[in-house]
């Protein structure tokens, strides 16, 4: 018998949420804070091809596989990190009816003690206004009901579930938020990427792909 997982979601119109420096402590349990991006977030009228990060402390980047633009936009580019920056070079044409969002899932860390940058996103578009339909909701397993954290949520063109046009992680509480999306018709579907290739795979939890539209 197959596993599914039951998504309660909403549709809402909704501004990015700011990113707050974290308070000190004696122990570092702070994830990486970004003081500076260049462009800046939420960036209009993009025409570059590099853009720099910088933070409060070293980090590393863990798995730069990870690291998704979606829509999806290839050639991949290339990403460095390097003490308090992360440098990523743009190779792909860019359409300038579409948002795009560089999502780094977990895969920022503080250098010494591991702290992790969760579900950090860098959003712009090379046109003249950002997209602003955003989709908020929560992702449970159907037995024995419990949050499902970590999984995937995405949002897909036709029939093609191979990758997301647009995409998020639920948190610990199995809360999500995909920010910026294009008004269009997708197909919802979500699951819980085990081994981390960013596509179903059979036996994974999953659940059944639904129609949305605005």
């Amino acid at each position: 018998m197959k596993n599914y997982m039951c998504l309660v979601l909403s549709v809402i119109l909704l501004g990015c949420a700011n990113i707050i420096p974290p308070g000190g402590g004696e122990k570092d349990i702070n994830p990486p804070t970004v003081l500076s991006a260049t462009p800046p977030n939420q960036s209009l009228n993009f025409n570059t091809e590099s853009i720099v990060f910088t933070f409060d402390e070293y980090i590393q980047l863990n798995n730069k596989d990870a690291v998704k633009i979606s829509p999806i936009c290839e050639p991949s580019p290339e990403i460095v990190a390097r003490g308090k920056k992360i440098q990523i070079q743009l190779f792909c044409p860019l359409d300038s009816s579409v948002t795009y969002t560089i999502n780094f899932g977990k895969s920022i860390t503080d250098l010494n003690e591991g702290n992790i940058l969760e579900n950090f996103t860098y959003v712009f578009t090379s046109g003249t206004k950002l997209d602003s339909l955003n989709l908020r909701g929560n992702v449970k397993e159907a037995y024995p009901n419990k949050k499902a954290s970590n999984a995937i949520i995405g949002l897909y063109k036709k029939q093609d579930l191979s990758s997301p046009y647009y995409y998020a992680f639920s948190n610990s509480s199995g809360e999500f938020v995909i920010e910026n999306i294009k008004n269009d018709e997708y197909l919802l579907f979500s699951f819980v990427d085990n081994n981390q290739n960013f596509q179903y795979d059979f036996g994974e939890l999953a659940s059944v792909p639904e129609k949305l539209t605005e």
